[in-house]
């Protein structure tokens, strides 16, 4: 029975070319899709997971308003750190 139903579906393949492209073709693109979204997500959850404490890693964004635009910024100066160590206990 198995070898029937390849043989129907073979035919199928053989007869409907462009259908079964049209298929094949829509099947490997999602797929491909999923793989990169799912390689996306993972990527971003396993940021900064190397340190000891991740949970306490924080990202110091500078934003401004320069010539009436918002800038941002993803850098600080030394004397932040002297701040961060006051305001945040160990």
């Amino acid at each position: 029975m198995f070898n029937n139903h390849l043989k129907i579906a073979w035919r199928s393949i053989k007869k409907e070319k462009l259908f079964t492209f049209i298929k094949i073709g829509g099947f490997a693109v999602g797929i491909a899709a999923c793989l990169l979204i799912a390689l996306f997500i993972w990527d971003e959850l396993s940021y900064d997971k190397q340190y000891a404490k991740s949970d306490r890693i924080y990202r110091v964004v500078l934003q401004a308003e320069i010539d009436g635009e918002i800038k941002k910024a993803h850098i600080s100066h030394c004397p932040l750190q002297k701040l961060w160590r006051q305001i945040i206990p160990k």
